[in-house]
């Protein structure tokens, strides 16, 4: 984990350092004021959306982008990442609170209501279908629900006590995302120069 943070934050830095380079604080692509980063990868993933492959080169992108509830330490437990904690009700039953002050990169906030957005697509019988593989990690979950603007409670079909490690792998994206197609938005936002 520490290796990708840090990979991550190499490129980052980098790219924060080219973009200084030019001598009007801008170039002919836009101007001085402008919020772009580029950044140069071998490939590019063919989705942007994070459940569509597995490995390299998507989850370098991915981890950069989005968030799950948790994420998995370097000991191999799940640990907080948009869920600052949570907890087992009964044997089919978890309720996780979020982190307030968490945004999308779009300003939005990551509430309760992401996240349900999130999982019911992916559980739905398109999301079955587009995403099986990925979906197949966590396909016992019977429900989730908003519980205020910052509770999730997750329901399973039976006692499931690796729940917070499943969910690691369930990337939470804006819900403009889902309503848009997230492959249609990849085709027009990315650029391959």
């Amino acid at each position: 984990m520490k290796l990708k943070q840090a990979l991550v934050a190499a490129v980052a830095v980098g790219a924060l350092l080219l973009t200084g380079c030019s001598p009007s604080g801008g170039d002919a692509d836009g101007p001085a004021d402008a919020k772009i980063v580029r950044v140069g990868v071998v490939d590019l993933a063919k989705s942007i959306a994070p459940w569509a492959q597995a490995g390299h080169p998507g989850q370098y992108m991915w981890s950069a982008m989005y968030d799950a509830l948790t994420v998995i330490d370097r000991d191999g437990k799940a640990a907080p990442a948009l869920a600052e904690s949570w907890e087992r009700s009964d044997d089919t039953t978890w309720e996780f609170t979020l982190k307030k002050g968490v945004t999308f990169q779009d300003g939005s906030a990551v509430d309760a209501e992401s996240v349900v957005t999130t999982f019911e697509f992916l559980l739905s019988d398109d999301g079955r279908a587009q995403y099986a593989p990925h979906v197949s990690t966590y396909k016992y979950i019977t429900g989730v629900t908003a519980i205020g603007t910052n509770k999730v409670e997750i329901t399973t079909d039976g006692p499931r006590p690796l729940l917070a490690s499943d969910v690691s792998s369930v990337c939470v994206v804006p819900a403009v995302l889902l309503h848009q197609g997230m492959d249609a938005l990849w085709a027009t936002s990315v650029r391959g120069d």
